[in-house]
């Protein structure tokens, strides 16, 4: 199968994990949840797009990436997910 976000000629070998499937090889977005600055600074990657978890109760940005409390913020991590989803 090709991948419509890599082009046409560029293939994906699929996966099954917990009765999902996954695409493997794929860079996807992704929101990284976190409980501290620690973890955060330990686990971001360039996929991410947005942060969330314990660590949005005392952050609001870190390094130019948004970190938005989902239990507050609902509509807000919505929005931004609806936004980056339609960039694919």
């Amino acid at each position: 199968m090709t991948s419509p976000l890599h082009g046409e000629n560029r293939r994906f070998e699929f996966g099954r994990a917990h009765g999902l499937f996954f695409q493997t090889g794929a860079i996807l977005p992704k929101i990284l949840c976190a409980t501290d600055e620690e973890r955060v600074k330990a686990e971001l990657q360039s996929a991410v797009f947005c942060i969330s978890g314990l660590v949005s109760t005392y952050l609001s940005n870190y390094k130019g990436v948004p970190v938005i409390n989902a239990l507050l913020n609902a509509p807000d991590l919505v929005d931004l997910v609806e936004r980056k989803s339609l960039k694919l």
